[in-house]
C-alpha cells in the first residue's frame, strides 16, 4: 500500500495558500496548465472541489495527508490499516469476519469491507468506554458527563 504523503505547513506557506484561494474563488471553474507550453485543461468539478478542500486546510495551518485507497489490500496492508498484526487479520479472514478473495494462493481483502470493520470496531470501543464510564459514575469514581468523543484517540495514535 502506498505510504501517505503529509505536507508540513509553515506560516509563510499558509499565507501564500490564502492568496491562491482568494484568486481561485469558491465556485469558479478551475483549470490546470503548463506554463512552459501554455496548454491548459479544465478540471472536473469534483477534482476542483478536492483541491480547494486541501488548500483551505493548508490555509488555516492544518497538515494535510493524502493517501490512495486501493480497492483491495493484502493481509499485510490490511494489518497496517487496522493497526493490528498480519496474523490477527488472517484470523479474521478465516473466521469470516473479513471477506476476501483468492488471487492464486494470496488473499485480497476489499478496502470497503476493511473500512466498515474498522468503523464497527470504533463504535464497539466507544460503546465499551461509555459503559465503563457509566459504571464508574454509579460507583462514584467519576461524576459529570463523559468526555466528548474527540477526547479519545481511536486511531492507534497515528492521527488518521
Amino acid at each position: 500500500m502506498p505510504h501517505p504523503t503529509t505536507t508540513p505547513i509553515t506560516t509563510e506557506t499558509a499565507a501564500f495558500v490564502r492568496l491562491v484561494l482568494a484568486k481561485l474563488g469558491t465556485d469558479a471553474p478551475m483549470t490546470i496548465g503548463n506554463a512552459a507550453t501554455g496548454e491548459a485543461l479544465p478540471l472536473p468539478p469534483h477534482i476542483a472541489d478536492l483541491i480547494r478542500q486541501v488548500l483551505s486546510s493548508l490555509a488555516v495551518g492544518h497538515q494535510v495527508t493524502i493517501s490512495e485507497n486501493l480497492a483491495e489490500l493484502t493481509p499485510n496492508d490490511a494489518a497496517a490499516f487496522l493497526n493490528v498484526s498480519r496474523m490477527y487479520v488472517m484470523k479474521l479472514v478465516q473466521e469470516g469476519a473479513l471477506p476476501h478473495r483468492m488471487v492464486g494462493n494470496h488473499h485480497r481483502i476489499p478496502y470497503a469491507d476493511l473500512a466498515a470493520y474498522k468503523q464497527q470496531q470504533r463504535a464497539r470501543s466507544r460503546a465499551a468506554m461509555d459503559e465503563i464510564y457509566a459504571l464508574d459514575q454509579e460507583t462514584g469514581i467519576v461524576d459529570g458527563p463523559p468526555p466528548p468523543k474527540a477526547a479519545f484517540k481511536v486511531d492507534g495514535g497515528r492521527g488518521a
